[in-house]
């Protein structure tokens, strides 16, 4: 991995932290730092290692290594389209979205046939995210098309958060 990366990678777990802690504006002095140096490529790495995102984005290049025989140089793309296309293929559920929303939300990504997909929710959004991601599973709307990995779990604040990763199943 590109040397670049693990700095971004080691700040966005800081961030990780410092949210957790409610540290705000610690987040905000790094985000600013790391965007003059590395503009939004850089913020992204950030963003998806201080989502916890980055153990299943790991996981699914050793896959594709071990799947497709991909070299350090197509898991290197592979990593960089995933930074380039984060926020097409991550939804963050908000308390305002409704179900009907938030089922909308995955049935796009789903129809546009991405290889992976994440869907966070925190707070009161939590509940309704679980609620159409079980909807959708029991109505076969993930079946032979996508993997899941979940978790719900709470911070340092005592507030849920909820995270899906989905993974094609055709790769």
């Amino acid at each position: 991995m590109h040397p670049i990366y693990i700095t971004l990678v080691r700040e966005g777990l800081r961030i990780s932290y410092l949210n957790n802690d409610g540290r705000k504006k610690e987040i905000e002095k790094i985000n600013d730092e790391v965007n003059k140096k590395y503009g939004r490529f850089g913020l992204r790495v950030m963003q998806i290692a201080s989502t916890g995102e980055l153990k299943n984005i790991v996981k699914y290049l050793v896959d594709l290594k071990l799947r497709k025989n991909y070299n350090i140089l197509d898991l290197t793309k592979e990593f960089e389209k995933i930074v380039e296309n984060w926020v097409k293929i991550t939804s963050f559920i908000k308390t305002e979205h409704s179900k009907e929303h938030i089922q909308k939300e995955i049935i796009n990504h789903i129809e546009q046939k991405e290889e992976i997909f994440f869907i966070f929710a925190y707070g009161r959004a939590v509940q309704p995210a679980i609620e159409v991601i079980a909807e959708l599973n029991t109505k076969k709307k993930f079946s032979e098309k996508y993997l899941l990995d979940s978790e719900m779990n709470k911070n340092k604040a005592n507030i849920e958060y909820y995270r899906c990763f989905f993974e094609s199943s055709d790769l």
